[in-house]
């Protein structure tokens, strides 16, 4: 989600303690973000905002996924009522361990305008690929105006700009590679890593290592390989690492994948331990990863405005 205008965004720590209640607020927008601990959950029965019409998510580490996290995106008429019972009782869930709702400050939000945030919170968060997403089904959403299907979609822009800075990560789109000017573009330089007959490209797209689609991994690790060896084989399981038509050495890479670092990324490649600084070179050049960021580093300092006036050429 590309945004180029600046945003000021508001989080008041309700008991001063930052696991404790949150409320999130940007600029002039009515709506309003709490985000809440399970273990806290009655606090939140106190807050005006917990008893209105609203959307929420639930948000806790997948049991089945090691360092993948769990949501279940719910709406409801009194939304501390729903998630008492999300908490405890029949329709209890046990992955999650705080969540996060959205009311409006001016009362505006009915029940088809939560409906509808939660069918196309839950599209997101299908679709982002970044976290397990809980609920079975994707509620049809239900039939607004015009003007009311503009405002939602205004409301869940800002909820999407609030979502990550508060730790859900979900908003975020998935990842796509750039399209640099040309294979030596230093904005979005395309890098290669060949390892034991694997072959790779990728670049950096915001904070992750993009690996590219079509590109290859070994399908045997060495025995030594202990760093991302589960990452690899959940990419396995979810069938992001496809068996290759013709060479049973090698997975491809069946679309985009992101990875948290290029070691993570060299790893999975390269079926072994790897330091991806290293590993990964510029296509057209040769140069590392770990010299592309230096250099960049080097550039933004040497290129940076005096802070508060001050030049690095004057003298004391």
């Amino acid at each position: 989600m590309e945004n180029s205008i600046g945003k000021s965004i508001r989080i008041f720590l309700v008991d001063g303690n930052a696991s404790g209640l949150q409320i999130a607020e940007i600029g002039q927008w009515t709506g309003k973000a709490v985000v809440f601990q399970r273990a806290k959950l009655a606090l939140l029965g106190k807050r005006e905002e917990a008893h209105k019409t609203g959307v929420y998510v639930l948000m806790g580490p997948d049991p089945d996924r090691i360092g993948t996290d769990r949501v279940y995106i719910g709406e409801a008429d009194s939304i501390y009522a729903r998630l008492r019972s999300h908490d405890s009782g029949p329709s209890a869930k046990d992955f999650w361990t705080k969540g996060c709702l959205f009311s409006s400050a001016d009362e505006n939000l009915n029940k088809a305008h939560a409906r509808y945030l939660e069918s196309r919170f839950i599209q997101i968060a299908a679709e982002s690929r970044r976290v397990v997403l809980d609920n079975g089904t994707r509620p049809d959403s239900p039939r607004l105006s015009e003007v009311e299907r503009s405002d939602m979609e205004q409301f869940l822009l800002q909820a999407q700009v609030l979502l990550p800075v508060l730790g859900f990560t979900f908003a975020q789109p998935a990842p796509t590679r750039l399209q640099p000017t040309s294979d030596n573009s230093d904005d979005a330089p395309v890098f290669e890593w060949t390892a034991a007959g694997a072959s790779a490209t990728g670049q950096e797209v915001g904070d992750e290592f993009v690996v590219a689609k079509g590109s290859t991994a070994r399908v045997h690790g060495v025995d030594s390989w202990t760093s991302y060896k589960t990452l690899r084989d959940q990419l396995v399981a979810d069938e992001l690492l496809v068996p290759h038509e013709t060479d049973t050495e090698l997975y491809v890479f069946s679309e985009d994948v992101p990875f948290k670092s290029p070691s993570g990324a060299a790893a999975v490649v390269a079926g072994r331990n790897a330091n991806g600084r290293k590993a990964w070179k510029i296509r057209s050049t040769g140069e590392t990863y770990e010299d592309w960021k230096t250099r960049q580093a080097d550039a933004a300092d040497q290129g940076d405005a005096p802070a508060f006036g001050y030049s690095a050429n004057e003298q004391d």
